[in-house]
């Protein structure tokens, strides 16, 4: 597991009944993407119960093959001035929605550096 987080203290659910969402490492993802919804759940069920404090009623799948860069660019962003055309994103500033940002944040102070000038 990589992850867990309670929809509702996180904003992403006002329902009065909690559901918590579940990033797994991506190796794991990986290896297991063939699984069934049955499969996995006995496989990730165990590690994450001790982290409820209630049982687990429904487990929703969803799969993401792409969901994170497996290598990352060694610049933060590419910028080509002469064509007007910026990149960024995880695949540049790393993984999670944060390398996303720097990355961003990146290529805008490479783009106002070249309107500058």
């Amino acid at each position: 597991m990589r992850w867990l987080a309670d929809n509702i203290k996180k904003g992403s659910s006002a329902d009065a009944a909690s559901a918590v969402t579940v990033h797994l490492e991506a190796a794991f993802s990986a290896a297991h993407y063939a699984g069934t919804e049955a499969e996995l759940a006995r496989l990730v069920l165990p590690v994450i119960e001790p982290w409820l404090s209630a049982p687990v009623l429904h487990v929703g799948l969803h799969r993401w093959k792409f969901s994170e860069p497996t290598t990352a660019h060694a610049e933060p962003d590419v910028w080509r001035a002469e064509i007007g055309l910026g990149l960024a994103g995880d695949g540049f500033g790393g993984p999670h929605v944060e390398g996303a940002a720097l990355s961003a944040l990146a290529l805008v102070d490479r783009m106002a550096e070249t309107a500058h000038t």
